[in-house]
């Protein structure tokens, strides 16, 4: 499916944002089980929004797992690159009709990091099933047909909001 918006930013002049088989996730696209973890780490730090994921939507043995990955991964960038200040959606991928990957932009004082949550939905609502990180998009980001964005808006969480 293709879609195109175009976004006025002055009178005559205007950017064109499109996408193909990926779609950029508005944050209100990405499932609360995701979301609310970002917003916690953007808050309060990592070890809240570890404890978000692991306590209350991934099951608790495969939340331990998640953390034991997840914690020294977070910990290095805060110590190498400073605090985390946004997180950008890049784009969520359609695995199944109940399975989706939300690839996300981590931007840290210094450096970036690249996260993916594995999500399935369930009758129960949304669970992480997964998550991996990567330092270089290369290899970790699925292959994009067409430009994510040319110009225009981004739909960002920061530490600001």
């Amino acid at each position: 499916m293709r879609c195109l918006f175009l976004f006025f930013l002055l009178p005559g002049f205007f950017a064109v944002s499109a996408w193909a088989d990926t779609a950029v996730p508005h944050p209100g696209n990405v499932p609360r089980v995701v979301w609310q973890g970002v917003d916690n780490y953007l808050r309060t730090g990592h070890s809240a929004a570890l404890n978000y994921w692991k306590n209350e939507y991934t099951p608790i043995e495969e939340g331990r797992e998640l953390e034991k990955r997840l914690l020294p991964v977070f910990r290095e960038m805060e110590r190498e690159y400073g605090k985390l200040l946004k997180v950008e959606p890049i784009v969520a991928r359609r695995v199944s009709a109940s399975y989706r990957q939300y690839y996300l932009l981590f931007g840290y004082r210094h450096d970036i990091l690249f996260v993916r949550f594995d999500v399935y939905k369930t009758e129960l609502g949304d669970r992480i099933q997964d998550a991996h990180t990567s330092r270089v998009a290369d290899g970790f980001l699925p292959e994009l047909t067409t430009p994510v964005t040319k110009a225009g808006s981004s739909s960002s969480r920061s530490a600001k909001d």
